[in-house]
């Protein structure tokens, strides 16, 4: 009995040929084009604080980056997107982290925007909380 061969696909039978033939190509004649692949993504960063009682500082930032594949077909290059992606996570965080250190200096306050997110708790603070609280914002004069 025969057993079935799975379909190949042609860029798979195009290999084939090229292994069996041993063919070369020359610069010219490589079947692999140039892609250009723009990806959206977001990259939220927590700054911890000593507040126990409240969320941390969340800086979210959403952007999107520009990478360069050769291949044969978009679906190739999606491929070798998913496993570049897999493995370039924290490189991606750490180029944000330090394009942002870098470029943050240079953003006026006129090109922010600011929105309350909520209504105000408003506590009275007790005299060892007021005494902290002048001890703090000496702390931040010395600075």
């Amino acid at each position: 009995m025969k057993k079935e061969q799975p379909e190949q696909t042609p860029d798979e039978l195009e290999q084939e040929v090229i292994d069996e033939l041993n063919l070369e190509y020359s610069p010219d004649e490589n079947p692999n084009r140039m892609f250009s692949v723009i990806f959206p993504y977001q990259v939220r960063i927590q700054i911890p604080d000593n507040d126990d009682e409240h969320s941390p500082t969340e800086v979210v930032i959403n952007t999107h980056s520009q990478e360069y594949f050769s291949a044969r077909n978009q679906q190739d290059v999606l491929f070798q997107k998913e496993q570049s992606d897999r493995y370039s996570k924290e490189g991606l965080i750490k180029y944000i982290q330090k394009y942002i250190r870098d470029e943050l200096f240079h953003v006026e306050p006129e090109d922010a925007h600011l929105t309350y997110t909520g209504k105000p708790e408003v506590t009275e603070m007790s005299e060892t909380r007021l005494a902290t609280f002048q001890r703090e914002i000496a702390d931040i004069v010395d600075e």
